[in-house]
């Protein structure tokens, strides 16, 4: 790869990750409510899905399934947002000429400080709070998309070497 066609790589990466990381913040600067009112509706579609009887229930039993089923899609919600942003991060550290490994590290660290400062962020937003566990289910989120990356990286340029090119 040229220097030119490098360049744009590198820079195409970087919006991309800038623009993610603008989603993330913006999803963060909901207020509790406006966010309750998201993820309910991402609940009840999964309870519609995975519980079908939930009308028929008892009501403390629906209490129990809703509970259940808002806090999975929330933490869901935190590990594909910064599994997304993993990715990015990745693909952009790759178009730097470093050992895969610091790459790898510094991806997971720059996810893991921007989940860090993002749930700091957190604070600022009407009714919601900062969370130890947020960032950790954050920061696993970004390391399964690095690692993921960086698997199919190697993979692909194990392959461009074995063909010749």
């Amino acid at each position: 790869m040229n220097n030119g066609s490098i360049s744009k790589k590198r820079g195409i990466c970087l919006v991309l990750l800038i623009a993610w990381m603008i989603f993330i913040f913006s999803m963060s600067s909901m207020n509790s409510d406006d966010s309750a009112g998201l993820s309910g509706e991402i609940t009840r579609t999964v309870v519609r899905i995975t519980t079908p009887d939930f009308d028929t229930l008892s009501p403390e039993r629906q209490t129990e399934v809703w509970a259940s089923t808002e806090t999975a899609v929330r933490k869901t919600a935190h590990a594909a947002e910064y599994l997304i942003l993993g990715i990015l991060a990745m693909l952009l550290l790759s178009t730097f000429r470093r050992k895969a490994q610091i790459q790898v590290v510094l991806a997971i660290l720059l996810c893991a400080a921007y989940a860090a400062t993002d749930e700091f962020h957190q604070l600022f937003s009407a009714g919601r709070s900062c969370q130890a566990t947020d960032v950790l289910i954050d920061t696993a989120g970004a390391a399964a998309g690095v690692l993921a990356t960086a698997g199919i990286l190697k993979t692909r340029k194990g392959k461009k070497s074995a063909a010749g090119v």
